[in-house]
């Protein structure tokens, strides 16, 4: 393989400026052989603990084999035309896994390198809200990479003595205004657009898929200023109580979009009885399907398609109910051809505008928020049952419309003169 111009140098500025600025214990392999970067990944499981923060940098080649679908580093013992000594992502992520570590960082300056991601990263704080929101970072358990890349190759030079990617990491390490601050804020403030407006590659900052992260983020926090000490240090308070509601939350968020089903595995690991576990093992269930040939069965004959009935939901409260929308929604991407039906039933004690309020807040959702088109979905009003309630159906093409399936007679309907509390997106 071509020997790299600038990755010798900058992994050697990049260890420094981590030892000098931010008091990193630094180990520099250059040259590395697949054994020798497999060896130091393995070793952090025995030497770190839990209360340990873990930045790896890896400056090198990259390939994403599009026919397996698989992301690898070439380490410098690695051929074009022989894979026995590239490094699949499967083995970083599962090596990530399993060290103690609460943060781990990784790094990685080289081509199809975003195709190790899963999800969206975090968001960036409101400054007066800064202080909660690294502690909030803090606490959680990450697994993070920042790539130079998407699924694209990427320059090797462009930023004087260094990669064009290193030269903007670098200058964000210098140039942050801030003590202590997250990756992601290093990310878009000094490395995504300054890259991505010099260069044919787009940098990308998130989870790291199958890795073990839940939430949080990776922290920097300075042990120098301008040459001078500085006493920083970011902590969790001992008293400080973690939101679990939320941990999960974000663990789920940062997967739901995901088509892979070791995302829901993970999650199901972690919250075998979380708020989403019916919804992740539907998935899991459906990927695993997907990915599956499909077997051979006689074809019968003027066998019509029907539509299913996807989930309902009883509260009329919008927000209890957006992770069922959400699903029903990347079903249909996942189908273009499909029809989704959104069926609305007022409730024994509903007032008639009820039912027709509630079947509109879902479309808003479906339409204005999760973007589906408008012709994807159809709604409407299927009569009253004992509780107000949504059905969500999906019909293939060629199918017969679902059809309300009211239990109430509209005769017994006796509505309260207290508006429904539903709310809208």
């Amino acid at each position: 393989m071509q020997k790299l111009k600038t990755a010798e140098a900058d992994a050697r500025e990049v260890a420094t400026l981590l030892k000098d600025a931010y008091g990193f214990e630094t180990k520099l392999l250059l040259n590395a052989t697949r054994q020798q970067i497999m060896s130091a990944l393995y070793s952090y499981r025995r030497e770190l603990n839990a209360d340990s923060n873990l930045l790896i940098y890896y400056a090198g080649h990259g390939v994403n084999d599009k026919e397996a679908d698989k992301a690898y580093w070439l380490p410098v013992d690695a051929s074009r035309d022989d894979n026995s000594n590239w490094i699949i992502a499967d083995e970083i992520t599962t090596a990530l896994k399993v060290i103690p570590a609460k943060h781990v960082l990784v790094i990685s300056d080289s081509c199809y390198s975003g195709t190790l991601t899963r999800g969206l990263g975090e968001s960036l704080p409101r400054p007066t809200e800064r202080e909660q929101f690294l502690r909030k970072m803090a606490a959680g358990r990450s697994r993070t990479l920042m790539a130079s890349g998407g699924d694209e190759p990427v320059a090797d030079g462009g930023g004087g003595s260094h990669s064009i990617f290193a030269g903007a990491l670098l200058r964000g390490l210098k140039e942050m205004d801030k003590a202590q601050f997250t990756a992601a804020e290093l990310f878009r403030n000094h490395v995504e657009e300054s890259v991505a407006g010099r260069a044919n590659q787009t940098p990308e900052y998130n989870p790291l898929r199958n890795s073990g992260h839940e939430s949080g983020d990776f922290i920097f926090a300075r042990v120098k200023v301008d040459g001078k000490t500085a006493e920083v240090a970011v902590t969790e308070p001992l008293s400080a109580k973690v939101d679990a509601a939320q941990q999960e939350l974000a663990f789920w968020s940062s997967i739901q979009s995901s088509t892979d089903a070791e995302d829901f595995k993970d999650y199901l690991a972690k919250y075998p009885t979380g708020i989403y576990a019916g919804i992740a093992q539907r998935r899991v269930v459906a990927l695993s399907t997907e990915a599956k040939p499909a077997p051979v069965t006689p074809s019968v004959k003027n066998a019509a398609p029907t539509a299913v009935k996807f989930s309902e939901y009883v509260t009329p409260d919008l927000s209890a109910n957006k992770a069922q929308l959400d699903e029903f929604v990347l079903a249909l991407q996942q189908d273009p051809t499909a029809q989704g039906y959104l069926i609305t039933y007022g409730g024994r004690t509903s007032r008639p505008e009820d039912a027709q309020k509630a079947v509109d807040n879902a479309t808003n959702y479906t339409i204005n928020v999760r973007k589906i088109a408008g012709v994807r979905t159809l709604s409407g009003v299927g009569g009253y049952r004992e509780q107000p309630t949504v059905e969500l159906w999906i019909a293939p093409v060629g199918a017969t419309p679902p059809l309300g399936t009211p239990t109430v007679d509209p005769k017994d309907v006796r509505p309260t003169s207290k508006p429904m509390k539903g709310k809208k997106s």
